[in-house]
């Protein structure tokens, strides 16, 4: 079974931009890994996707407005 956590790739990447996650990483020696994303959208669902995976929970607390364009309540 391929888990997230592994480092599992399927989406196109350049050249750039792992030369970037390694100066990210070499950077700061507490990050083992990055992942790029092109919207907040995709980086909340890798996160709770991640985050479910190292936890095994899949209870996820959400508060709203939860779109960051919404007016309050």
């Amino acid at each position: 079974m391929l888990r997230a956590l592994d480092g599992v790739n399927l989406t196109a990447h350049y050249a750039s931009e792992a030369q970037f996650a390694h100066l990210v990483c070499s950077r700061f020696p507490s990050v083992e890994r990055v992942r790029f994303t092109n919207s907040g959208t995709a980086a909340n669902r890798m996160a709770l996707a991640c985050a479910t995976i190292a936890t095994g929970r899949r209870t996820i607390l959400a508060s709203r407005p939860a779109d960051c364009r919404a007016p309050p309540a």
